[in-house]
């Protein structure tokens, strides 16, 4: 197969051909930006494979853990069903020296039948072994914004793969109204698509009544408090939120996201797995500052506790959506179960 031209690109750029990526044997996304790099992964893995294949020709590795052999023997392996064998090295900065010295020099002469992701916060170009990497690969860089033009140009994008428009002036209000961080921007269009009811086009009134002025997430706080099970905080929190018009339906999907995550940590513990390991190389969704808060917390409920919790996640977003009580006791109800 013929080795398809290099690109290096900044991750905005790489947004706007994600349907028409091309080929390479290897693709490198780097950078301090960890919800960037996340979704890039994400397009690259649904671009070239499908989730029919996944257990047979993706293979997810991690730079702490595994060796540069652990990558090219799988590399070199013929693909069992789907075009490419796909071989992600999470974590690549962490590799031993020898290791990346092994998959520079693979990087010279790569498989036409695989793909090799790896993801890094950093990389040393300065070093001969990075370096040659990435002068083999296809690169992506995730920078963290640093000022609102940045977050307009990636909400230009995600308006266009959510078939959604917004007009200049609730651009640049939204642009301008959040802090500097892709993880809360996303957050926050997610919740004003919710309150819009999904509408084709969202207004600046749209996002004056939807966006926090203040530029407070409340509910990473009320995730805290009932991680914590304050039930008295946490009652607190939520009717504060409601009183600022925030979407109890929103509320309700940021909840379970969160207790699905407790629900990894307790799943992966009775598998025999330690904290420093599931911190490690399974809680990627999580920022590295805020691990330890969660596997502290996650210890408050057993797994029989969470599977109570999703059960009552789910009557709450029915509720919600179908009785015409209150959400404001809907709401205090679920908290009051959740922490007794």
């Amino acid at each position: 197969m013929e080795r398809k031209k290099l690109q290096h690109l900044k991750h905005y750029e790489f947004l706007k051909i994600q349907n028409d990526i091309r080929y390479c044997p290897i693709f490198m996304i780097y950078g301090e930006e960890y919800y960037l790099r996340e979704k890039v992964l994400s397009i690259l893995l649904k671009h070239f494979s499908s989730s029919l294949e996944d257990d047979f020709d993706k293979v997810t590795l991690y730079g702490e853990n595994n060796t540069a052999s652990d990558a090219i023997e799988n590399l070199e392996m013929t693909p069992f069903l789907s075009q490419y064998k796909i071989v992600v090295m999470r974590n690549f900065n962490k590799l031993k020296t020898e290791d990346k010295n092994q998959i520079a020099d693979y990087a010279k002469n790569p498989s036409s039948s695989s793909i090799f992701i790896a993801v890094t916060e950093k990389i040393d170009k300065r070093k001969k072994a990075e370096k040659t990497i990435f002068q083999n690969s296809t690169t992506i860089e995730c920078k963290k914004p640093y000022s609102s033009k940045d977050i307009n140009l990636w909400l230009k994008n995600e308006l266009f793969t959510k078939n959604k428009t917004m007009a200049y002036d609730a651009m640049h209000l939204f642009s301008t109204s959040i802090d500097l961080d892709f993880m809360l921007a996303s957050n926050e269009l997610e919740k004003l698509i919710i309150y819009t009811n999904d509408a084709d086009r969202i207004t600046k009134e749209d996002v004056q009544a939807c966006v926090s002025s203040s530029k407070i997430n409340k509910i990473f706080d009320l995730q805290n408090s009932l991680g914590n099970r304050d039930i008295k905080k946490s009652l607190m929190i939520s009717e504060n939120m409601l009183e600022n018009n925030e979407s109890s339906i929103f509320f309700v999907v940021m909840l379970t996201r969160y207790f699905t995550i407790l629900w990894k940590i307790q799943s992966l513990r009775k598998q025999g797995l330690s904290d420093s390991e599931i911190s490690n190389s399974h809680l990627n969704e999580v920022f590295y500052s805020f691990r330890s808060d969660y596997l502290s917390q996650a210890r408050n409920f057993s797994l029989n506790k969470l599977r109570e919790i999703f059960a009552l996640l789910l009557q709450a977003d029915i509720d919600l959506k179908s009785i015409s009580i209150n959400e404001n006791i809907i709401l205090e109800l679920l908290i009051y179960k959740i922490c007794k």
